[in-house]
């Protein structure tokens, strides 16, 4: 049977950066991301392929 596991997902926003955080388990931080659309469509988008 398989489960579904949750993940999340932190973001700390300013004006020109995200910072990006994810939990599985444990706590990783991923870097900083440009606070853009299309920036943060690939991180999702990076995110869902795992």
């Amino acid at each position: 049977m398989e489960r579904n596991i949750g993940v999340f997902v932190a973001m700390d926003t300013n004006k020109e950066a995200i910072a990006v955080a994810v939990a599985e388990g444990e706590v990783r931080f991923l870097g900083e991301i440009p606070n853009r659309a299309d920036a943060v469509r690939k991180l999702i988008e990076k995110l869902a392929s795992k």
